[in-house]
């Protein structure tokens, strides 16, 4: 909704008589601001969106195991700039090649530890190329055969009888610990207040809990509300952890703690204050 269209609906629906510049300065001070709209597909299935999450979780416990294959792609017009600087009343003019040129594409594998595999290939990335980029830097696995799999367990999503019942239990969780604006999800401990981010690995181990009948939908497993973010041993890189051993004394985190430990409890102490909720609305000007 733009500022003069939110401006007639003051007028007609409410009577009041209000300039544009009033409108931007009231909504500045109810704490909104004009940002880049995030987009959801109309047509997503929640279930199958729930069901994917739960697979994930389950297939990759370790986030380590993650690799994020793109494609990128660069000619002659990627450097040019829309924008710069010059003196009042001056062009500013930049000497460009209008013919965009020769293209390049760029295929990368993309884990924790940064950048792992990379080809750069002249002209579009094709399947063929893709694939065969896949088979050269991308090591297969084994991950077993489905043929043993009785295919009338399944219903016509491709989700067996666990799968929904651990699907219906993630959209409950989602429904009941979702963050303001769909950022992320978050349980707060009745008894002792205290915020426990919950992540994909969380809520699968808690649906799983709750088809157990060990957890309920308002009562947490006991390995969420005995996670203790300051006492975690992971890093990203291993340079990190021989960078952390090698630290002198007093400089940075405790050595046996790791950045993202101590990260984790920065976060969590600011979590635990709360915060004001906000309204997922949107004003552009």
């Amino acid at each position: 909704m733009y500022l003069d269209e939110l401006q007639e609906k003051m007028l007609t629906q409410r009577g009041v008589d209000v300039s544009i510049a009033t409108l931007l300065r009231t909504l500045r001070r109810l704490h909104f601001s004009r940002k880049c709209v995030s987009p959801r597909a109309l047509q997503r299935n929640d279930t199958l969106r729930s069901a994917y999450w739960i697979r994930i979780a389950d297939l990759v416990p370790d986030p380590n195991m993650l690799m994020f294959i793109d494609e990128a792609a660069k000619n002659d017009h990627t450097t040019t700039r829309q924008k710069g600087w010059s003196l009042m009343g001056m062009r500013c003019i930049q000497r460009r090649a209008f013919v965009r040129g020769k293209r390049f594409s760029i295929l990368s594998v993309l884990t924790l530890d940064g950048i792992i595999a990379h080809d750069v290939i002249e002209g579009s990335v094709n399947t063929q190329r893709f694939i065969g980029f896949l088979e050269e830097h991308v090591q297969r696995g084994n991950h077993g055969s489905d043929d043993d799999e009785d295919p009338e367990l399944y219903d016509a999503n491709g989700l067996s009888d666990l799968e929904r019942e651990l699907v219906q239990f993630r959209g409950k969780l989602e429904k009941r610990y979702q963050n303001d604006h769909n950022a992320g999800y978050t349980y707060i401990d009745p008894k002792t207040g205290n915020s426990y981010p919950l992540t994909p690995q969380m809520m699968k181990e808690w649906c799983r809990a709750m088809y157990n009948g060990e957890a309920t939908l308002n009562e947490a497993p006991n390995f969420i509300t005995n996670f203790d973010p300051a006492n975690r041993q992971v890093a990203l890189h291993p340079t990190r952890i021989a960078a952390g051993a090698n630290r002198p004394a007093g400089v940075g985190p405790p050595q046996g703690l790791s950045d993202i430990g101590h990260l984790a409890t920065i976060l969590m102490a600011v979590m635990g204050h709360g915060g004001q909720s906000g309204v997922a609305n949107v004003v552009a000007s």
